[in-house]
């Protein structure tokens, strides 16, 4: 995960990254509290309450990036 940041915080080193993790109940919580800017989730179904984006699909669940809808 550190290298996948890294280019990010060379090119934008004042932006601040937090990472944390939690099944996906409390992620989508923190995420409604404006507590996460965005998260990702494994789910075998889109998230019909989050705007959402598919990010790559395995077996049989898919990676989603959620961002919360103000």
């Amino acid at each position: 995960m550190i290298r996948a940041i890294r280019p990010l915080h060379r090119s934008y080193p004042r932006i601040r990254v937090h990472l944390t993790s939690g099944n996906a109940g409390l992620v989508t919580d923190r995420l409604e509290k404006g507590l996460l800017d965005f998260a990702l989730l494994c789910r075998s179904t889109p998230p019909v309450e989050h705007v959402y984006r598919k990010l790559s699909h395995s077996f049989d669940a898919a990676f989603y990036s959620l961002y919360y809808a103000f």
